[in-house]
């Protein structure tokens, strides 16, 4: 995860840049050349990777089967638990990183530089934020603290969404601050969560499909929405579909049953 957002800060960043008046326009092919790279150096990475020794066994003895087939067929609580909790952190994440940036261009008069520094500030707060809400999770326990980030989101997004409608700079750093910090609230702990929904031998499966799927499905659509809610002319809809997604969020996270170390222990002796 902490990756992904750096990936994500790095992009905005150099987004900013290339978007100002008198940069030229040739520079967005330095983009691709820089992602080649990257692309090369994650693939060595990758293959230089080594499955720990408990987790192969676990692999070697589960039936041949598609992966899949066993999530749906044997663990379909916790597959669908895990679409609902990535749909609900990918919205969160497409409705600070992108609608905003959509919103301020579109209906605030921002230039698409201004906005994407806007979104470089969120992401660096977040980026701080999250590692914090992890430790907040190893004393409590991950489902606490993502129930307590969706409750404060949902008291609290009106209040953002009505200081982005401001368009001034400081209301809307402001704004984008708290979203952020609510947001890293909720997926802090969230991996480890995913992590106890599933017994060894289907988790890959189990917890990359599902958020996957959540994500595209809920995250992908929601700046679409959300913009074509905001063009009414007022933010009662848009904050209406956001907290919408944070009850739904909110009651998954509360209703998950994580397995803990039971199952996985289970599952060394009996995949199935």
């Amino acid at each position: 995860m902490a990756s992904c957002i750096l990936g994500c800060l790095l992009g905005s960043s150099v987004s900013s840049w290339v978007t100002q008046e008198g940069v030229s326009d040739s520079l967005w092919r330095g983009a691709f050349a820089g992602g080649a790279i990257v692309g090369v150096v994650g693939m060595f990475m990758r293959l230089r990777l080594t499955e720990i020794s408990a987790v192969s066994l676990v692999l070697q003895g589960a039936p041949k089967t598609a992966s899949l087939q066993r999530v749906l067929l044997y663990n379909a609580g916790a597959f669908w638990t895990q679409v609902g909790i990535g749909g609900f952190i990918g919205a969160m994440f497409y409705t600070m990183f992108s609608f905003v940036n959509l919103y301020l261009c579109t209906f605030k008069g921002w230039s698409l530089s201004q906005a994407l520094n806007m979104t470089t500030s969120g992401m660096i707060v977040y980026v701080i934020a999250c590692p914090i809400s992890g430790w907040l999770s190893d004393r409590w326990s991950p489902q606490r603290v993502m129930t307590w980030g969706a409750g404060l989101t949902l008291l609290l997004v009106y209040r953002c969404f009505l200081l982005f409608d401001t368009g001034v700079w400081g209301n809307v750093l402001w704004a984008q601050i708290m979203l952020s910090i609510l947001a890293a609230l909720y997926q802090g702990p969230s991996n480890f969560l995913f992590a106890q929904l599933f017994p060894t031998s289907v988790r890959y499966s189990g917890v990359g499909i599902g958020y996957a799927l959540g994500v595209a499905i809920f995250g992908g659509t929601t700046p679409m929405i959300l913009t074509s809610l905001a063009s009414s002319g007022t933010l009662t809809w848009p904050v209406g579909y956001v907290m919408m997604l944070v009850l739904l969020g909110g009651w998954i996270t509360v209703r998950a049953r994580p397995q803990h170390h039971l199952l996985q222990e289970k599952s060394m002796n009996n995949p199935l």
